[in-house]
């Protein structure tokens, strides 16, 4: 069979568009299970909660007799990943029209909560991912379509979270009246930016991005006997095989006492008495890795006999906090 140059070309696009998707389907896509408008009128003090199915929520402020101010509440459930932790999870969110705006200058915040949002998630947020900046080209500040996206790595947050709801709050920069950083253009007194919902009918929805390998958040546990059986088997990776998982146990305060062991599953007899700052990182054929981390215990004899003389008085206080009192 004959191929022609641009038949070759033709081809080699096919496999390198099958390799990019092959690839980006290891990660999957969650939507936002709601997100809703929140508006502050800083006149009177109330505040209302927009009715949900808005296609474009907005982020905004009315310089005009109300003095609104809006917030634009994401809230993600990861029940179906309930102690699930990811190697990676980017937050995305997409910008898609400016109206009245010299300089538009965005926050996000990152929260947790356990429902449906409220008007109470207007001043929710205790941890800043970061400021988006956009400059508006001079002559289009009456409307604009910055087309662009805010994208966040949340890797930390999200895998350290203690429940399964999810809260991202996008507001203007700073606190009214001095919105710092954002140039409002006076041809208008609504000032408003428009953020891609789920409910879009564009392409543009936000999305958080989560990549495996998926692991089992490990507990803390607590061992005597110096004997101890740690199991990864709850890892998974639905697009790939996971080649190895490696254990690390680094002792409190001596580090002679540190362990390292590999296998999805491994029993470890010689664990001596301490605290240690354990790690289960697992990797798959892609090379890609994630870790969960916990606290082992490791106690002397039967529980809380920390002296190891077959009983349990006030003994055994003092020689624990002899051992790990400066260490822990």
């Amino acid at each position: 069979m004959t191929v022609s140059k641009l038949g070759r070309v033709t081809m080699l696009a096919m496999v390198a568009v099958l390799i990019c998707f092959s690839y980006a389907a290891a990660n999957e896509v969650i939507n936002p299970a709601e997100d809703r408008e929140i508006f502050h009128n800083n006149s009177n003090g109330t505040t209302t909660l927009i009715v949900d199915g808005q296609w474009h929520p907005t982020v905004k402020f009315d310089s005009g007799g109300n003095q609104v101010e809006g917030r634009v509440i994401m809230r993600y459930d990861l029940t179906s990943f309930q102690g699930i932790q990811f190697s990676q999870a980017i937050a995305h969110f997409h910008v898609w029209r400016v109206k009245f705006f010299k300089t538009l200058s965005i926050d996000t915040y990152y929260y947790e909560g356990s429902g449906t949002i409220t008007t109470d998630d207007f001043n929710q947020g205790t941890d800043l991912l970061g400021t988006f900046v956009y400059d508006i080209p001079q002559g289009s500040e009456e409307s604009y379509d910055p087309d662009e996206w805010i994208e966040y790595d949340v890797t930390d947050l999200i895998n350290s979270r203690t429940g399964d709801h999810v809260y991202f709050n996008l507001r203007l920069s700073g606190e009214y009246p001095a919105f710092s950083g954002n140039v409002f253009d006076d041809g208008g007194t609504e000032h408003w930016i428009y953020i891609s919902a789920v409910e879009s009918n564009r392409l543009e929805r936000p999305y958080l991005e989560i990549s495996p390998p998926f692991v089992n958040k490990m507990k803390d546990r607590k061992v005597y006997n110096g004997r101890i059986t740690l199991d990864g088997s709850g890892a998974y990776d639905p697009d790939s095989d996971i080649i190895s998982y490696e254990w690390d146990l680094r002792c409190r305060g001596n580090s002679d006492l540190d362990i390292s062991a590999s296998g999805e599953t491994v029993t470890i007899v010689n664990l001596r008495p301490g605290f240690y700052d354990a790690t289960l990182t697992v990797t798959n054929d892609q090379g890609v890795s994630t870790t969960s981390s916990f606290v082992i215990f490791s106690g002397i004899g039967p529980q809380s006999d920390y002296d190891g003389d077959s009983d349990v008085d006030g003994a055994d206080l003092a020689s624990f906090a002899k051992e790990f009192g400066d260490n822990n």
